[in-house]
């Protein structure tokens, strides 16, 4: 776009980034400890794929979804997904930084079930207590 006259700035708060591992590990925004490090009140909901269906079914079941809000606006600041296809999952979150959405806005997405992107719909239920998946690890 500048190359051709327009003026436009790149915007980094929201650019993903992933590791080719297995499991993939991808992030995006803002980690929990840089938000601390920066006086950011958070809450944060986590899910781990080993509760998840289709992780299951494919006995892909390593990794978590974990999600960081702004504590009183419920804005979406950061996240991290360590599982199978996280580099595609990791879009949600992407999405999400970029509208700076709120966790109201994500929370009553309907995802498609089984899959393991819902694992990132449960992740963000856990935020306010709400998921109905979770199991402690």
């Amino acid at each position: 776009d500048n190359i051709l006259g327009k003026s436009r700035k790149a915007d980094y708060k929201a650019v993903p980034s992933v590791i080719y591992t297995h499991p993939e590990i991808a992030s995006v925004g803002i980690l929990e400890e840089k938000a601390k490090e920066r006086g950011i009140e958070i809450k944060t909901g986590k899910f781990f794929i080993a509760a998840n269906g289709m992780a299951m079914a494919k006995n892909t079941t390593e990794g978590f979804v974990k999600i960081i809000a702004e504590k009183d606006s419920g804005k979406i600041i950061g996240g991290t997904i360590v599982s199978e296809s996280a580099s595609e999952m990791i879009t949600t979150l992407t999405l999400a930084i970029h509208d700076q959405m709120t966790i109201e806005n994500v929370f009553d997405l309907i995802w498609p079930h089984p899959t393991i992107s819902e694992s990132v719909g449960e992740a963000m239920r856990d935020i306010e207590g709400m998921a109905i998946h979770k199991v402690n690890i």
